[in-house]
C-alpha cells in the first residue's frame, strides 16, 4: 500500500453510498488455461476482458481448483471439474464461475446433479427484480466426443427438468457453449393465440418477436433440441435479435468453418430488460471461441464507500545548506519578534492547543524564509500504462501475431473463401508453434544462467531469482499483499472508538490501579534539560508529520526555542 495513503488514512471522510448499476454477465469457452506451454491466466489482455464483468463463467478450463484464476475484487471461483482421464491423467472440461465481491451477498449457488452445468439464484430484493432470477451456466460437449458417448443422461433434458422447477418462482437464463447450431430457425410459436381454441387458464401465449438472424446457416440435431427447449420453456435466444448483435455473429472459428454454438437464452418477459448482447472479438491466441456477454437492467444497490482522501501536507526540503539558512531565519528580527510575543502571551490549560499551534507557526515562518517548499497538488488520473511485451516475446513473434490478426480481419470479410480460411489457420498454427518454442527457449536460458551464476556470481544469481519471481507473479495475484484504504479506515475507527464501560467495570479498574506500582515522574514540570536531551536524540532525514516541522528544524533552533518549548510542555 502507498505510504502516503497509509499516513492520511486517519483523515479519510467517508459517505455510505448505494450505487445503482446494470448487471454484466459473460461466458467464455477458453479451451484450456494452458495452450502449448502458454498460460492464458498470466496474460493481461485475457484478464482485462474478464475484469469488466460482474458475473462470468469460464468453460473448458482443464484445471484443478489449485490452478484456478484468481482475480482482484472477485471471490475464489466455484469450480466444477471432471475426473482425470485414465490413460493420460489430464483434465478435461471444467466450469469456473466468478462473482464480483460487491454483489456476492445477493447470489446463491444451487445444488447440481452433474459437473456439466451449474445454477445460480439472484435474489430479487438485492438486485431489484420483480422475481428471482435463475442463471444456468452450461457446457454441453459435442455429440461425437468420447465423454458425451459415455454419459447415461441428456444434459439438455436435465436442464429442462430444472427449468420446470425454478420457473415457478422466478425467471430463467441459460448461458454457455451448447454445441448447438440453430441457424435462423424460429424459437417461439408464431401467431400464438387463445382466441379460437380454449386453452389452460395458466397458458401464456408467445409474443410476436422480431425475426432472429444468424450468420450460421446450418442446423444440427442438438440445435433442434435447443429450439424445442426454447418453445416448451418460453425461452428466447438473445443472439441475433438483441442490440449489439443484430446479425448473429459467429462465436466459434474452426478450420472447417465458423459457427454459432455459444448462446444466451432468457425468459421472454426478460427480453426488454437486456440493454445489449455482445459477441466479443475473436482472439485466436486464446481460444477458438469468442467471449459473449450481455447487460441486464436492474436496480442493484451496491454498497460503496466514497473515500475523500485528504492531501498530504506540504514538505520542506532540507539539504546541506539548510542549517545555516534556517538558523539565520530563526535569529532574524522578524522571528525573534514572534518568539517574544509567544513568551509574553498567557495560555491556560484550556488553550494548550492554541499554544502548540502558535509555536508551530514560528517554525513554519522561519522555514518559509529559508527553505524550499514542495507544494502538494491533487493527483491527476493516471494514464493507462502501455503494456510491455512478455520476456519471451521478440520482434519475430510480435510480427507474426500482427500478421495473424490481419488474416483474421480478412477472414471476417471472406468467411466462406477456403483459401482465406486456410491461410488464417495455417498462420495460427505457425504462431502457436513458434510461441511454444520461444517460451521453452526462454525457460531453458534462465536455467542455464542459474547453473552458471550459482558459483561464479552469487549476487547476480539471487537477482535473477528475484526477476523470475516478479515474472511469475501474474495479474491475478498482483494485489494479494495490498490492503484497501477502506480496510485501514475501518481498522483505525475501531481502534479509536470509545468503549462504553459500566459502573461496576470502572470500579474494578480503579481498584486494580491501587494494587499497581504508580510512578509519579510525570507529576513534575518538564525541565529544559529534559527537553534538550530529547531533542538531541532525534534522528535526521525522517519524514515530517502533518505539522510539516522536521527533526532538523527542532535540533538547529533549540538554543532559541527551548524556552518556548518548555512553556508549551
Amino acid at each position: 500500500m502507498n505510504i502516503n495513503k497509509l499516513l492520511i488514512i486517519v483523515l479519510i471522510s467517508t459517505h455510505d453510498l448505494y450505487k445503482e448499476k446494470p448487471l454484466k454477465i459473460s461466458t467464455w469457452n477458453i479451451n484450456g488455461y494452458i495452450s502449448k506451454g502458454f498460460n492464458k491466466f498470466e496474460d493481461d489482455i485475457f484478464v482485462d476482458n474478464l475484469l469488466q464483468q460482474d458475473i462470468f463463467c469460464l468453460q473448458e478450463t482443464h484445471c484443478d481448483l489449485d490452478n484456478c484464476l484468481e482475480l482482484p475484487n472477485f471471490q475464489r471461483p466455484v469450480h466444477l471439474i471432471r475426473p482425470r482421464t485414465k490413460p493420460s491423467g489430464k483434465r478435461h472440461g471444467g466450469l469456473s464461475v466468478y462473482i464480483l465481491n460487491t454483489i456476492r451477498p445477493g447470489v446463491k449457488f444451487l445444488e447440481h446433479a452433474t459437473n456439466d452445468f451449474i445454477w445460480l439464484k439472484l435474489d430479487r430484493t438485492f438486485f431489484g427484480f420483480q422475481e428471482d432470477l435463475y442463471i444456468c451456466f452450461v457446457y454441453n460437449p459435442p455429440e461425437n466426443s468420447s465423454y458425451y458417448r459415455k454419459l447415461n443422461y441428456n444434459i439438455l433434458e436435465m436442464i429442462e427438468n430444472d427449468i420446470v422447477k425454478y420457473s415457478q418462482s422466478g425467471k430463467i437464463m441459460i448461458a454457455g457453449d451448447l454445441n448447438a447450431r440453430t441457424a435462423c430457425e424460429i424459437d417461439h410459436i408464431q401467431m400464438d393465440s387463445d382466441k379460437h381454441i380454449p386453452l389452460f387458464d395458466n397458458y401464456k401465449c408467445d409474443s410476436s418477436l422480431i425475426q432472429r438472424k444468424s450468420k450460421d446457416s446450418s442446423i444440427n440435431t442438438r440445435g433442434r433440441q435447443l429450439l424445442s427447449l426454447c418453445i416448451s420453456s418460453s425461452l428466447r435466444i438473445l443472439n441475433g435479435r438483441t442490440m449489439g448483435d443484430l446479425m448473429g455473429a459467429h462465436t466459434c472459428f474452426q478450420p472447417l468453418g465458423s459457427s454459432v454454438v455459444d448462446y444466451f437464452l432468457a425468459s421472454e418477459e426478460l427480453l426488454p430488460n437486456f440493454t445489449y448482447f455482445h459477441t466479443h472479438n475473436f482472439l485466436p491466441d486464446f481460444s477458438d471461441h469468442c467471449q459473449i456477454s450481455c447487460m441486464l437492467k436492474c436496480n442493484t444497490k451496491i454498497y460503496e464507500r466514497n473515500l475523500n482522501l485528504a492531501l498530504m501536507p506540504d514538505k520542506y526540503i532540507w539539504d546541506d545548506n539548510s542549517v545555516s539558512a534556517f538558523q539565520d531565519a530563526i535569529n532574524s528580527n522578524e522571528i525573534k519578534n514572534f518568539i517574544r510575543q509567544y513568551k509574553d502571551k498567557i495560555y491556560d490549560q484550556d488553550s494548550i492547543n492554541n499554544a502548540a499551534e502558535d509555536l508551530n507557526k514560528i517554525f513554519l515562518k522561519a522555514a518559509d524564509l529559508s527553505l524550499k517548499k514542495i507544494i502538494r497538488k491533487p493527483k491527476k488520473s493516471k494514464k493507462k500504462k502501455i503494456k510491455k511485451n512478455r520476456e519471451w516475446q521478440d520482434q519475430d513473434i510480435i510480427n507474426l501475431k500482427q500478421n495473424l490478426y490481419r488474416k483474421y480481419k480478412l477472414m471476417q470479410n471472406h468467411n466462406t473463401d477456403p483459401y482465406v480460411r486456410g491461410s488464417f489457420f495455417k498462420c495460427l498454427k505457425s504462431y502457436r508453434k513458434q510461441r511454444r518454442a520461444k517460451i521453452r527457449k526462454f525457460k531453458q536460458d534462465i536455467m542455464n544462467k542459474l547453473d552458471n551464476l550459482y558459483d561464479q556470481n552469487p549476487k547476480a544469481y539471487w537477482q535473477l531469482l528475484d526477476k523470475i519471481k516478479n515474472i511469475s507473479n501474474n495479474s491475478q495475484n498482483k494485489s494479494e499483499n495490498t490492503i484497501d484504504p477502506s480496510e485501514w479506515q475501518e481498522y483505525f475507527q475501531k481502534l479509536n472508538k470509545n468503549e462504553q464501560y459500566s459502573d461496576d467495570l470502572i470500579k474494578k479498574k480503579l481498584e486494580s490501579f491501587h494494587n499497581e506500582n504508580v510512578f509519579n515522574e510525570l507529576d513534575y514540570l518538564i525541565t529544559p534539560e529534559e527537553i534538550e536531551k530529547a531533542i538531541k536524540s532525534l534522528k535526521n532525514s525522517k519524514s515530517s508529520g502533518f505539522s510539516m516541522i522536521s527533526n532538523e528544524m527542532i535540533k538547529y533552533s533549540q538554543t532559541v526555542c527551548i524556552p518556548s518549548n518548555t512553556k508549551t510542555l
